[in-house]
């Protein structure tokens, strides 16, 4: 039987350090898919080259539901092209990574080459660690108050890359649960189900969800990872288990 946490467990040992470049991609790669998704979707491709990569949105994996304008779908596969760069980092390159590189093909979200030799930092060792110890919970968050100094921190590393990020006093907060209840309300309604379920492997229109079903998430979704790369030579799976 296959493993499915076989993909957690990549081991940084079998880096090809004197590899090509493709090949030392194709490596780097199995930390990228890693990264977490809206409802596990996984909406990415990764197109090799001699020289790179290009990250792909996989629109046939939106939920137009809850995603109508593919907003999630690209974070997700920002999340992706985050721990590609940490990876990289990590084994000694500089990305180099260039953003929509094709106007005219908006689904090419971002192009990415090795650069100049880098030494890692302590921030850098310590992202890349984090890459395989990630989990996702939909668990309660507990009610106490952030570490010290932590929101500072957080702030800093969002504006380093040209975001902003607010922190929520109670009286947003407040006003976020009225809206989240009603996000609750209607979160079951048999369109959102649909949209959410539509994309997984066995899905049947009009059947009941399976015994397996988890927390509204299928344990085949939980656990199995999509790696595809578009080659050179065409679109192929990217086995992995």
């Amino acid at each position: 039987m296959t493993n499915p946490f076989a993909e957690w467990r990549i081991d940084e040992a079998d880096y090809p350090h004197a590899g090509a470049a493709e090949d030392r991609m194709r490596f780097l790669l199995g930390y990228a898919i890693l990264a977490p998704s809206g409802h596990n979707t996984q909406p990415w491709l990764f197109r090799l080259s001699p020289d790179g990569v290009d990250l792909i949105a996989d629109r046939t994996r939106c939920l137009p539901v809850v995603d109508p304008f593919d907003r999630a779908l690209v974070i997700s596969c920002g999340a992706a092209l985050g721990h590609l760069r940490t990876a990289m980092r990590f084994f000694g390159h500089e990305p180099v990574i260039q953003l929509l590189p094709e106007p005219a093909d908006p689904d090419l979200l971002a192009r990415v080459i090795f650069g100049s030799p880098v030494a890692p930092g302590d921030a850098d060792v310590e992202r890349f660690r984090s890459i395989t110890r990630r989990r996702t919970t939909r668990l309660r968050y507990p009610e106490e108050p952030l570490p010290q100094g932590l929101a500072s921190r957080l702030k800093s590393d969002a504006e380093a890359e040209g975001c902003v990020l607010s922190i929520i006093d109670d009286k947003q907060r407040a006003s976020r649960r009225s809206r989240a209840s009603w996000r609750r309300a209607t979160g079951c309604s048999s369109a959102i189900r649909r949209s959410g379920a539509s994309w997984r492997p066995g899905f049947i229109p009009g059947a009941p969800p399976p015994a397996t079903a988890c927390r509204g998430l299928h344990l085949a979704c939980r656990t199995c990872f999509r790696p595809w790369v578009v080659s050179s030579s065409g679109l192929s799976t990217w086995a992995m288990g």
